[in-house]
């Protein structure tokens, strides 16, 4: 696949590939899921199903390959290993849409009350590959202490745990950047998850925690100086939220807005990406300067000397 990126992920995996030259194609999927059932165990075959549904319409409008497609954060709220049958059917849907898939699931933790907030990437078989995890959780809203307003009877009694490393997610030779919600204000969180294979930063979020759209729209303000600062493409992949595509440039280029459901699709350069042409092009013009510099310290010791 793109980088020879995705068809290294599982080597058996029979999904879409693309020379090692060719831009990577991810396919970004929204949807709109009940706020109140999200962590429901009985819920979860279907948010799954409206999940596999909206990936299959977007597959099916695209003409062009998809080499591997992006879910929001926490889509999945039982943990792997935890419902056997969900994770049967997780393989069954996967085998379906045929293509790499990073999804945001909750994973189990250190302590029974507590789990992680994960990027799960699977092959094109619904086989597990590896995982990035949350590590800045979000004051209060993530913290064990029970507080009041907090219902103690059902799943928001159990608390997030963080990670206790960073890194990024790998995809062969090439990695993703990823970060959950409000982690793409932190420059350093980026950072800590990229290497020099790394070809977008991946924001998965959950905005169903709040009215309207202001919190979506001041997140992916601040979120887009990350696009500026490694001068890569930022996926925003939102649940209740904005979901966006943001330029090396800070600009966006392509959204849904609050609500919505449905899909975007955003090529990915290879590794001769803005960054290093950009790179490129300080580099020549220090060369540049440098040369005229010398070239009219010359001259004039020439003049001088005569």
């Amino acid at each position: 696949m793109g980088l020879a990126t995705l068809g290294e992920v599982a080597t058996r995996s029979t999904g879409p590939q693309a020379a090692a030259d060719a831009p990577v194609r991810a396919l970004l999927v929204q949807p709109n899921l009940p706020a109140d059932e999200r962590w429901a165990p009985a819920a979860q075959r279907t948010n799954l199903q409206e999940m596999v549904n909206l990936t299959l319409v977007g597959l099916n409008r695209e003409h062009r390959p998809i080499h591997v497609v992006v879910w929001p954060e926490t889509v999945i709220s039982t943990p792997e290993g935890q419902d056997k049958l969900l994770d049967e059917d997780i393989e069954r849907e996967l085998k379906r849409i045929g293509r790499p898939l990073i999804m945001g699931r909750v994973g189990a933790a250190t302590s029974p009350h507590a789990y992680q907030n994960r990027a799960v990437l699977l092959d094109p078989e619904g086989r597990y590959v590896g995982y990035s995890a949350k590590r800045i959780l979000v004051p209060i809203a993530e913290s064990p202490i029970a507080w009041p307003w907090r219902n103690q009877d059902g799943p928001s009694v159990r608390h997030a745990e963080a990670a206790e490393e960073e890194g990024p997610l790998q995809l062969g030779p090439s990695s993703l950047s990823v970060v959950f919600c409000y982690e793409a204000l932190f420059p350093a969180s980026v950072t800590a998850r990229k290497t020099e294979g790394t070809i977008a930063i991946v924001n998965l979020v959950n905005d169903s925690w709040f009215a309207g759209e202001n919190v979506s729209r001041q997140q992916l303000a601040y979120s887009r100086f990350r696009a500026i600062e490694t001068r890569l493409p930022l996926l925003r992949v939102a649940h209740g939220g904005i979901s966006a595509v943001v330029d090396p440039w800070g600009r966006v280029t392509q959204a849904l807005g609050s609500g919505m459901t449905g899909t975007l699709v955003v090529e990915l350069p290879n590794r001769t990406s803005p960054r290093v042409a950009i790179e490129g092009l300080i580099l020549f013009g220090c060369a540049a300067v440098g040369a005229c510099t010398v070239s009219a310290l010359f001259s004039l010791f020439w003049r001088f000397t005569q």
